[in-house]
């Protein structure tokens, strides 16, 4: 079975990484080479393709270590940050989601060749509570770290279909004869979703337009859990103002938004979205926020962000009646 010689692979890297610990800590470039190629090689990515991975590839001012193309589309579908085996990961993660605000990459991971971390760029949570899971080949089960990084198989963005539903397993089952250490604790990958209307089980959703004359009538109400658009994206949303940032990230990696359409305005001739965080009476934003490379003003009640969400996602030709919520 495929997982099983992942898991098994796995293995062998966990032992070369001990063996030449030394030489790798010191050298990312070796680190690259002898351990994070052939992870990519093993989930199906060709590093010697530039129709799969283009390393150092160029983002704004910087480079990404590579960028993964699904072979549909120009964009990258992720970046991977990677630094030399042993060094703190932390290091590359603002960094990491500037190159992908820029570029509009929705995934993007970072790894020092044992340890892995995949992120989602535009959730509308603080940086480092975008992490989808984490994987340490050093420590963790074989058969566990196998499964967490099939959700990086090359199959997940490209056969039959769209990068942002990879088809993964939520719970890590053993694998062969190997089963996860007593008292192995570690959390289980938190994969992203992408939910149709008529597969959701659970609370039903609502139009947000329709919403928006239930917040006229009643104050307090407590803002959504998740916000899904006309694409079926789905992004979870933990305060009123997350309609709006959530909106402007979907919008952004549907390459609707970027600065050269800026700044969109509402039918009162108010700025959405600008290139700078500015009114448009040429007074400051209250309260800015900066998505990829323009801002939005967050300083506006629970009825305005749903009303700015819907302006904004009109002014750029998407269906605002297409535009649901739900409550947890």
């Amino acid at each position: 079975m495929w997982l099983d010689d992942l898991a098994q692979y796995l293995g062998e890297l966990r032992t070369r990484a001990s063996e030449y610990g030394p030489q790798l800590r010191r050298n990312e470039a070796l680190t690259r080479s002898a351990l994070i190629d052939p992870v990519l090689a093993q989930l199906g990515w060709d590093v010697h393709d530039p129709g799969q991975v283009i390393p150092e590839f160029s983002a704004g001012n910087g480079r990404v270590d590579y960028a993964l193309f699904n072979g549909r589309e120009s964009r990258p579908v992720a970046f991977i940050e990677a630094k030399s085996l042993g060094t703190p990961l932390a290091d590359k993660l603002a960094q990491a989601i500037t190159y992908c605000n820029e570029q509009g990459v929705k995934y993007f991971a970072v790894s020092d060749g044992q340890r892995w971390e995949v992120y989602e760029t535009f959730r509308a949570v603080p940086n480092p509570e975008k992490i989808i899971f984490k994987v340490d080949i050093g420590n963790d089960a074989n058969n566990l770290s196998a499964l967490r990084l099939l959700w990086l198989w090359r199959g997940n963005f490209t056969d039959g279909g769209n990068p942002e539903t990879p088809s993964v397993p939520n719970t890590a089952v053993p694998l062969g004869d190997e089963a996860a250490p007593p008292g192995d604790q570690s959390p289980q990958p938190n994969y992203p979703t992408i939910i149709s209307g008529a597969a959701h089980i659970g609370n039903a959703w609502k139009s947000l337009r329709s919403e928006m004359s239930n917040l006229r009538r009643r104050r307090g109400q407590p803002a959504p859990s998740d916000i899904r658009f006309g694409d079926g994206s789905v992004s979870p949303v933990k305060t009123w103002s997350g309609l709006q940032i959530s909106t402007a990230n979907w919008l952004v990696s549907r390459d609707r938004l970027n600065p050269s359409k800026c700044p969109i305005v509402t039918s009162q001739g108010t700025h959405i979205v600008h290139r700078d965080p500015v009114r448009s009476d040429g007074k400051p934003f209250l309260r800015p926020f900066q998505v990829a490379e323009m801002w939005l003003d967050l300083n506006y009640s629970a009825l305005d962000h749903s009303r700015l969400a819907i302006e904004m996602i009109s002014a750029l030709g998407e269906d605002p009646d297409a535009v649901m919520v739900r409550w947890s």
